[in-house]
């Protein structure tokens, strides 16, 4: 977390241990002189940078879990992802998953900032983590406003979708209520959530959505590349048939565009294809983004047989 001109990772947060019903905030120590890194290899692939971290004394984390499972730590790794995520962030700002409390915590330090609403669907993590995260929070900004709902994700941004104002009640908004980073999250967990907040939020940042879209784009390279290949048996007509599946149908208005402009598959045309690729996919699932390239515009119809 940025406190001004410094960062600061060592002791953000102060949660007591403490476990309620299946979740359990767990204390991670370390002595004086062990090294932690802010980044690793997959970081490194999306451009962070790393720095390796050594303290001349003790320290201590914090981790959430559930049934044993790990939600999310406040080690720099983590810390540093969120920094950059939250870097935007500014007024009225909507939280999806309150987890160990660092997204409230970083964003009361950010002094555009004014107002944090927090959805979060479990009572146990809020007994767990809301008051240290309030205490924490107001002592870097004593002025910022804080609320916590207790309440579904979803559920709540339909709430707030029929009692939809002229103007988007929140500027800004991160969604942060998933452990895994797979297509399956960013079908059914990021993209609805946004159809959901549009015309709610202004602006929404998913966590981890970057390595989600990765993951699609290089989908989309490999049928590409298996295109060029007459034995493996794939082609546009296949890619454009509908078979129910969220991890296919996503495309089919990409490759029915590119069944009308088949110069695009051509080697010399491969770099432009490539950029093609690049904003379908950065901008699938963003109902702000519809009037991008032409393809995107077929996410608002059915796709016709």
């Amino acid at each position: 977390m940025k406190l001004g001109l410094k960062k600061w990772y060592d002791g953000v947060l102060d949660i007591p241990e403490g476990k309620v019903g299946k979740f359990r905030i767990r204390h991670i120590e370390y002595p004086a002189g062990h090294t932690l890194k802010s980044g690793n290899l997959r970081t490194a692939l999306f451009g962070q940078e790393s720095e390796e971290l050594t303290y001349d004394h003790p320290t201590r984390w914090h981790e959430l879990t559930e049934n044993g499972g790990v939600w999310m730590t406040d080690l720099p790794i983590e810390q540093r992802q969120h920094d950059e995520l939250l870097s935007r962030a500014r007024g009225r700002v909507l939280v999806g998953g309150l987890g160990i409390g660092y997204a409230v915590v970083a964003l009361a330090a950010r002094s555009k900032v004014t107002e944090i609403v927090v959805i979060e669907r479990s009572p146990e993590i809020i007994k767990l983590t809301w008051k240290a995260t309030v205490e924490r929070a107001k002592t870097i900004n004593p002025k910022i406003k804080l609320k916590v709902v207790e309440a579904d994700l979803f559920t709540y941004l339909k709430n707030r979708q029929r009692l939809k104002k002229a103007k988007p009640e929140f500027t800004w908004a991160f969604f942060d209520i998933w452990q895994g980073d797979g297509e399956t999250t960013f079908h059914t967990k990021v993209v609805p959530l946004r159809q959901l907040a549009h015309g709610v939020c202004s602006s929404v940042t998913c966590w981890n959505e970057d390595v989600m879209r990765g993951q699609l784009l290089m989908g989309l390279h490999t049928r590409v590349m298996l295109l060029d290949h007459d034995e493996v048996g794939m082609t546009l007509e296949e890619l454009t048939k509908e078979r129910d599946s969220i991890y296919t149908d996503w495309a089919i208005p990409f490759w029915r565009w590119i069944q009308d402009n088949p110069a695009l598959t051509q080697k010399k045309n491969r770099d432009l294809l490539g950029f093609i690729m690049g904003q379908y996919v950065q901008n699938y699932g963003k109902p702000e983004a519809f009037n991008g390239i032409p393809a995107l515009r077929k996410y608002r119809e059915p796709v016709s047989a």
